[in-house]
């Protein structure tokens, strides 16, 4: 039996094997899911509440034309606002590179 087995992966490969794994299964793991903040490509500005702890890219408008700033990245914590920049103000976008996890929330390091 193992060896049937074996030669089936090697036949269709791993990555059918895991798609067939999740449609045998109860058919509830996307549904179980948490819409991934990265994924979405969401757009904040400033004033917003930070609903996700992470890294965000920092797009700034162009003032009068020129790029007074590069593109960076800021990290942010969850219940902060997102900053308005002191050249292009309220024109600045963000958006969520990577969400991580705050050293306080964690249950390892928390006081």
């Amino acid at each position: 039996m193992k060896e049937t087995r074996r030669e089936f992966v090697k036949l269709i490969g791993g990555a059918a094997v895991a798609a067939s794994v999740l449609v045998a299964g109860s058919g509830s793991a996307h549904a179980q899911r948490k819409p991934n903040p990265e994924k979405t490509g969401a757009e904040f500005r400033p004033g917003e509440k930070v609903s996700t702890s992470g890294v965000y890219d920092v797009i700034h408008d162009r003032v009068d034309g020129q790029e007074h700033a590069k593109d960076h990245q800021l990290t942010l914590l969850a219940g902060s606002v997102f900053p308005s920049c002191k050249a292009c103000q309220g024109w600045v976008k963000f958006r969520l590179h990577q969400s991580v996890e705050h050293v306080g929330s964690h249950p390892d390091f928390a006081s």
